[in-house]
């Protein structure tokens, strides 16, 4: 077995059996080894700082326009069914659409049983642990709790008395048109 060595400062080239290896001292691979690490983690760190998609609350009466008569709220919804924003929603406000269907545009339940197991599967479902009484309409007490509970940028709704609160506890709440605005600005 033949064995010859030559140095080159931290690496050095061996010949053995007619074969070549590069080695490295034992020091200077633990720093290579080391910054290989950092640079890794810095990756990874920088993997998780993503953008996470926006994440909203769609009031039932975006639901019912973006359903029953298109224009923004059907965009709103299609950003939804795309994966583009993150929707979420409570059992209340699941139950309030529902019966809004059913009540005054006159869906039949298989219908709404369909659509309930639609937005199941790609809406976000909450368990709103606080009850607001801000608003004088109960229910959009539950679209304000909803918001809160799933840690929403965004209410989307058409609501009078909503909108006039503008904000919430950082939670901007407005129109499908204004949202639609600020998300093709970002």
């Amino acid at each position: 077995m033949s064995l010859s060595a030559k140095r080159y400062g931290s690496i050095y080239k061996e010949k053995k059996d007619g074969k070549e290896f590069l080695h490295m001292e034992k020091r200077k691979q633990k720093s290579l080894i080391y910054q290989v690490k950092n640079k890794l983690m810095t990756w990874s760190t920088n993997l998780d700082m993503e953008e996470k998609p926006v994440r909203v609350v769609l009031d039932t009466n975006i639901f019912v326009s973006g359903i029953l008569f298109g224009g923004k709220p059907k965009n709103v919804l299609e950003l939804v069914y795309r994966e583009q924003i993150q929707a979420v929603i409570s059992g209340s406000l699941l139950s309030e659409l529902q019966e809004t269907l059913l009540k005054k545009f006159k869906f039949s339940e298989k219908v709404i049983l369909e659509m309930e197991k639609e937005i199941k599967d790609v809406f976000e479902f909450v368990y709103p642990k606080q009850q607001l009484t801000i608003l004088l309409d109960l229910d959009d007490n539950r679209v304000l709790e909803a918001a809160i509970e799933g840690k929403c940028g965004y209410i989307i709704t058409g609501d009078k008395e909503l909108l006039l609160l503008k904000k919430f506890k950082n939670i901007k709440i407005i129109t499908a048109s204004d949202f639609l605005t600020r998300l093709n600005e970002t």
